[in-house]
């Protein structure tokens, strides 16, 4: 059976996660989730067909449209894999940014695209998800430069450098201060991937 999904630019019914910082939005074949301000994480639904994910923002990046491949990384070409295959997937490339609207279409093999869910990427330094900078996300991201992803997940805490690494180091924590500073994510240097 196909992959079948309300169009809408939000599918509902919207399911808060046992972190009540974080909003699942369940659309069906699939849930998309912001884990942290460059994070995206897609999970299909188990099914025996292959899907592609397709991402846009309708805040008009000149990047996007692109699809999500295999690593997480976006890309022009669609891959498509059974949700076996998929897993949970970590999107991330320098085209997700913090406090950005990013809309998920599903491709089936026939490159029909159905609807999917929207989700916002944290705020710049807001690892917590809570809406507020503060030292609680200085302290987490210092966790994560220790190791200890107890309370708080990799992808959270992953700020920089441009092209993420999954390694937490000095630049996340600077990251984090700058921004409890004041500074935007604009100031860190990242240029747009598209110019």
């Amino acid at each position: 059976a196909d992959y079948n999904c309300v169009v809408s630019t939000v599918c509902p019914p919207a399911v808060t996660s046992t972190n009540a910082a974080l909003t699942l939005v369940d659309c069906g074949p699939v849930v998309v989730e912001a884990v942290g301000p460059r994070y995206l994480a897609i999970t299909p639904e188990p099914g025996p067909n292959t899907v592609a994910f397709l991402i846009e923002s309708p805040s008009g990046s000149p990047c996007l449209p692109q699809y999500v491949n295999a690593d997480g990384s976006l890309g022009p070409v669609p891959v498509q894999q059974t949700p076996a295959a998929w897993g949970t997937v970590f999107v991330t490339d320098q085209e997700i940014v913090p406090a950005t609207q990013y809309d998920i279409k599903i491709e089936n093999p026939d490159g029909t695209l159905i609807g999917g869910p929207s989700v916002t990427t944290f705020l710049w330094g807001d690892v917590d998800d809570n809406g507020v900078i503060n030292f609680a996300d200085i302290s987490l991201v210092v966790k994560g430069f220790q190791g200890d992803f107890s309370v708080i997940s990799l992808q959270a805490v992953d700020l920089l450098p441009c092209i993420l690494n999954n390694n937490i180091n000095f630049a996340d924590i600077n990251g984090t201060v700058r921004a409890f500073q004041g500074a935007p994510y604009t100031e860190t240097g990242c240029p747009s991937p598209c110019q």
